[in-house]
């Protein structure tokens, strides 16, 4: 049972963890698009390009030092992975928040509900993919790349 509530405290610390570095990376994005648009006057959309890399990459390097740090992922894998997860996350987030307009009537409790989903959603992707890394057991009897099948004799 200990060990049970132990889990359930470890996991509710790093979901915590992982929505006050979104909200962190959010609130970088959000000035950087002030410093980029009204103090420097570059592009808009140059700007928002240029924030959404750098805060997928914050995102990224804040999650994958602290949010993750115990299972020591390999880093390069974990941003490929990272990045590719986002290639999906980003163009489904922005239909689902089009889907949620027509069931939800005001567009603040829209994006709400959506960011929670959302949250849920990359949480679970870094905790079961992009950050997971094989157990010792998982690996026990398998070689490597090689699939091989016995048959009877």
């Amino acid at each position: 049972m200990r060990a049970l509530v132990h889990k359930h405290r470890r996991i509710a610390g790093r979901f915590i963890q992982f929505g006050l570095i979104g909200g962190s990376v959010a609130g970088f994005g959000l000035l950087s698009m002030y410093v980029l648009v009204s103090l420097l006057h570059l592009n808009t959309q140059l700007a928002f390009l240029a924030t959404t890399f750098a805060s997928v990459l914050l995102n990224f390097t804040l999650n994958w030092t602290l949010t993750w740090k115990d299972r020591n992922a390999p880093f390069w894998l974990s941003l490929g992975k990272f990045i590719l997860s986002r290639a999906f996350t980003i163009p489904f987030g922005q239909l689902l928040f089009w889907a949620l307009t027509f069931v939800i009537p005001h567009y603040l409790i829209t994006t709400i509900v959506h960011t929670a989903l959302m949250t849920v959603l990359n949480y679970v992707i870094g905790d079961k993919w992009t950050f997971r890394i094989k157990t010792q057991k998982e690996d026990e009897g398998k070689p490597l790349g090689v699939t091989v099948q016995e048959t009877p004799c």
